[in-house]
């Protein structure tokens, strides 16, 4: 167990470190309580988190994986304290590369992530809708498709009634969506790699106006098959050996080609 630095009093809370050290640092696996209220359970390597580890932080938010010199690196799953998951790959502390996010209204987005933010091409699926198209920035920019699937929006009320009066089977549209030009170049980086701030350019759209954001049709709509929800790539493996292809969050409603759409079953 780690001691109090000298001349503290012992009843002061302090991190607390229990289980092993080699060459003096902690190393193989062990349990670290931060003072401020967070908590590490796994390995660690030359003192640092390294390898498969639980991580639970003051706000409630967990993080199961991989990490790599105390940050999430690797394959990892965080469940934040609002009830979205993200389950992905992970580089510096930061979601990098493939993974999939289930947010708070149990919709989920998969695509490729760049240093925490959606970039390329990506899939965005809603229990009535799903959108696929290219991100900038974590904004959508290039072309697009909205597909509105008529037997998922049974639980729409009037907008699906309507949907399917006019229009009967699934629709597919294809659009394109616009930012402003040079809004979403990567930044310049100092010597020291971190991001120059350039004055001069243009802002991305932002929540809630998302001003500068255009979008347009670029064909008629065309009718398509119906779609499952959750997708194939909605389904996730758990970190440690849980069920593998699984919806990571509770309640989600489930549509079925075949079955169709089952708003009471808990994925």
């Amino acid at each position: 167990m780690q001691e109090p630095p000298e001349g503290q009093d012992p009843q002061t809370t302090v991190d607390t470190y229990f289980d092993g050290y080699a060459d003096d640092v902690k190393s193989g696996p062990g349990i670290y309580l931060f003072a401020m209220g967070a908590a590490y359970v796994g390995a660690y390597a030359g003192g640092k988190r390294e390898g498969l580890g639980y991580m639970v932080l003051p706000d409630g938010g967990l993080y199961e994986g991989h990490f790599k010199a105390d940050k999430f690196e690797g394959q990892g799953q965080y469940s934040y304290p609002d009830g979205s998951v993200y389950t992905g790959s992970w580089a510096g502390g930061l979601k990098h590369g493939p993974g999939v996010y289930w947010d708070t209204v149990k919709d989920c987005l998969h695509g490729d992530w760049v240093k925490g933010i959606v970039k390329g091409d990506a899939m965005y699926d809603q229990a009535v809708v799903r959108f696929a198209g290219a991100f900038v920035a974590g904004m959508p920019s290039g072309p697009c498709a909205y597909t509105l699937v008529a037997h998922r929006t049974l639980c729409g009320g009037k907008f699906a009634a309507a949907h399917i009066n006019d229009c009967g089977p699934t629709l597919r549209i294809d659009g394109e969506f616009a930012i402003p030009a040079g809004s979403g170049a990567d930044a310049a980086l100092d010597e020291d790699g971190a991001p120059i701030e350039d004055p001069d350019k243009p802002p991305l759209p932002a929540f809630p106006k998302y001003e500068g954001l255009g979008f347009k049709s670029t064909v008629l709509p065309i009718t398509m098959s119906d779609v499952a929800f959750p997708p194939c790539e909605g389904l996730v493996d758990g970190i440690f050996n849980s069920e593998a292809g699984v919806v990571p969050v509770p309640g989600a409603a489930l549509f079925s080609v075949t079955a169709g759409l089952m708003p009471g079953t808990v994925a």
